[in-house]
C-alpha cells in the first residue's frame, strides 16, 4: 500500500508555521513486522501490581520474558523516534525487588496481542497493531493480552470493538488478560505494525480494513463532518468556546458530531459518510483507519507538535489530503510579554484561537462551502468564557509562581484578553 495523502501545515503565521515543523521530523519509518516464537515464555502482568525496580523506583518489570529472563523487545509498545523508537514496557527481572514467580506452563502454543490500555485512540492503533498476523495463526489458539487491570476499560473495550466489527468466526473466549504471572511453552509474538509517532506498516491498514469488513460503505456525501471536542469535560486540550464554534459551523451546513455520545459503529458510518472531515487533533480521528480516502482538516493548536507524527503518518497511507492548521493562540503568543508564560508550560493551558480565522482559512480550502458567522450572543459568550478560562489557569498555576503576586497575574491576565 503506497504512500498517498498530501500532507500540508498550516500556520496562521510565521511563528504557528515554525512550530508545526517537528510533526515531519523522524517519522513514516518503513515497518516490516515479523513474528518471534519464544520459548518457556514468562508474561509479568502491569507494572503497578509488583515491587519497584531497585534502578528505577516506581518502575517494575511488565512483559514477555525468554527462558533466561531476558526482555522480549518484539513484546513492546514502541514509541519513537523522539524515545529512540524504545518498546515501552520491560524492565530486566535481575532489577525486581522480590523474585518473580515462575508457575507451571499454563498453554502449548498461544499467540501475544500485545497491551490494552482503555484509551479510545490507543486502543485503535496500539491495541490492533499485533491483529496482522491472526489469520496466519490456528483459530483455536489463545490470545494472551496484558491489562492494566482485571476487567480493565483496555480488555472489555477491545471486546466490544472486535464484536462490533465481527470478524469471521472470532471466538472472544481467545482473549486471555494476564493478571499474574503466566508461563507458555511456545509463544507466537507478532511485532507491532504500527509504532507510536515513527512509522506504520501497510499490514496494520490491511489488518483493519479484514476486522471492518462487515461495517456498511453508506453513500458518500460532500458534506463537511466536524468532529467536536466540546463535551469532554476532562479535555486538557479544550478549546474556549468551541461550543460556538459547533453553532456557526452547524448553520453553515456543517455536520456536527460528538463521538463520546455514539456507539463506536456510528462514528465509523459517520466517517464513510462524509469526504470532509473537520476537527481538533484527537482520538475521534483515528477511526479514519476504517475509513480511507478522507479529505482531514486538524485543528493543531494544544499539542505537542511531535505527538503529529502519528497522524501524519496514518494519513500518509490512509487518506487523501490532511491539513493540520496551527492559529495564533492569543494565550501562548502572549507568553513572552507577560509573566503568564508560566502558565502556558502547563499542558492544561485554555487554548484561545480565533474562530473567524479558522472558518476563512477553512473555507479557502475548501474544506466548508461558505464563511460562517458568530453571532453577537455568541461572541459574548466567547468573550466570558475565555475570561473564565485565564481566572481558571491563575487558580491553578498562580501559587507556583514564585516572587509573583495574584494582583499582577489577574492584570496580566487582562493583558492576554484585551490584546487576544
Amino acid at each position: 500500500m503506497a504512500s498517498t495523502g498530501q500532507i500540508t501545515l498550516t500556520g496562521e503565521t510565521p511563528t504557528a508555521q515554525a512550530a508545526l515543523r517537528p510533526a515531519l521530523e523522524g517519522m513514516d519509518t518503513p515497518l516490516d513486522p515479523v513474528c518471534v516464537t519464544v520459548a518457556d515464555a514468562l508474561l509479568i502482568p502491569p507494572a503497578f501490581s509488583y515491587p519497584p525496580s531497585r534502578t528505577r523506583p516506581g518502575k517494575a518489570a511488565t512483559g514477555v520474558y525468554d527462558a533466561d529472563g531476558a526482555y522480549v523487545r518484539a513484546s513492546g509498545s514502541f514509541r519513537g523516534p523522539d524515545l529512540g523508537d524504545a518498546p515501552f514496557g520491560g524492565r530486566p527481572l535481575g532489577d525486581i525487588v522480590e523474585p518473580v514467580p515462575r508457575p507451571s506452563a499454563q498453554y502449548d502454543v498461544a499467540v501475544y496481542g500485545g497491551y490494552l490500555r482503555g484509551h479510545y485512540g490507543h486502543l485503535l492503533l496500539e491495541g490492533l497493531a499485533r491483529f496482522w498476523h491472526l489469520p496466519d495463526v490456528a483459530p483455536d489458539l489463545p490470545i494472551l493480552v496484558h491489562t492494566d487491570a482485571p476487567d480493565s476499560p483496555g480488555f472489555l473495550a477491545l471486546q466490544r470493538l472486535l464484536a462490533r466489527l465481527a470478524p469471521l468466526d472470532f471466538d472472544f473466549g481467545r482473549l486471555i488478560p494476564c493478571h499474574a504471572p503466566m508461563r507458555v511453552r511456545e509463544l507466537i509474538v507478532p511485532e507491532p505494525a504500527l509504532h507510536i509517532r515513527h512509522g506504520v506498516s501497510p499490514r496494520h491498514l490491511e489488518a483493519c480494513a479484514r476486522l471492518g469488513r462487515s461495517l456498511p460503505w453508506p453513500a458518500p456525501s460532500d458534506q463537511p463532518l466536524y468532529l467536536s471536542r466540546a463535551g469532554l469535560t476532562d479535555d486538557a486540550r479544550a478549546i474556549v468556546g468551541e461550543a460556538q464554534i459547533e453553532a456557526a459551523l452547524a448553520r453553515a451546513g456543517v455536520r456536527v458530531l460528538r463521538p463520546e455520545t455514539l456507539p463506536f459503529e456510528e462514528t465509523i458510518r459517520a466517517l464513510r459518510t462524509h469526504t470532509r472531515v473537520l476537527g481538533p487533533v484527537g482520538s475521534a480521528v483515528h477511526g479514519t483507519i476504517f475509513a480511507p480516502g478522507r479529505r482531514l482538516a486538524y485543528i493543531a493548536n494544544g499539542i505537542d507538535p511531535r505527538k503529529l507524527r502519528t497522524y501524519v503518518t496514518l494519513d500518509r497511507r490512509n487518506a487523501v489530503s490532511a491539513d493540520f492548521l496551527r492559529l495564533t493562540d492569543d494565550f501562548e503568543e502572549n507568553r513572552s510579554k507577560t509573566w503568564l508564560r508560566k502558565l502556558c508550560e502547563d499542558r492544561d493551558h485554555p487554548v484561545m484561537i480565533d474562530p473567524d480565522a479558522l472558518f476563512r482559512i477553512w473555507a479557502e480550502g475548501g474544506m466548508i462551502d461558505s464563511v460562517p458567522r458568530l453571532d453577537p450572543h455568541e461572541r459574548a459568550q466567547l468573550t466570558s468564557q475565555r475570561e473564565d478560562a485565564v481566572r481558571r489557569a491563575i487558580a491553578r498555576r498562580g501559587t507556583e509562581i514564585g516572587g509573583l503576586s495574584r494582583l499582577r497575574l489577574r492584570i496580566e491576565a487582562r493583558r492576554v484578553l484585551r490584546t487576544g
